[in-house]
């Protein structure tokens, strides 16, 4: 039993691994800057839930600066191996979606400010 729940999960990540990363480009960091006065590498995509994948050195910071500290509890499966790590939330998890939306479509509010919402 055991065993077979592992095995799905690893069928599961192959299944993420799929998935089309996108890497943070110069631009999308400034946004973050602009935003939460931290900048990280990393990837991220959608696909079934929310994928973010960084350097596990990076993840508490990720989740401290990006406020999904207190999304905890969307997160779906998580997965460290050679100081990588991959995060995936579920779709109800409106932080992060706001923050692919942010990355994507470049929210803005006023002229030119792009804002977290």
């Amino acid at each position: 039993m055991l065993f077979d729940d592992l095995r799905e999960g690893v069928n599961d990540l192959k299944d993420m691994m799929e998935c089309d990363f996108k890497q943070v480009t110069s631009e999308q960091k400034d946004i973050l800057w602009e935003n939460f006065n931290k900048a990280f590498n990393f990837m991220y995509c959608e696909d079934g839930g929310y994928l973010f994948v960084m350097p596990s050195k990076n993840f508490n910071s990720f989740e401290h600066y990006m406020g999904m500290e207190y999304e905890r509890g969307y997160i779906e499966g998580r997965i460290e191996l050679n100081g990588a790590i991959l995060v995936a939330y579920e779709y109800g998890c409106e932080r992060a979606k706001e923050l692919i939306e942010l990355l994507e479509e470049k929210i803005t509010y006023g002229i030119g400010e792009v804002k977290w919402r």
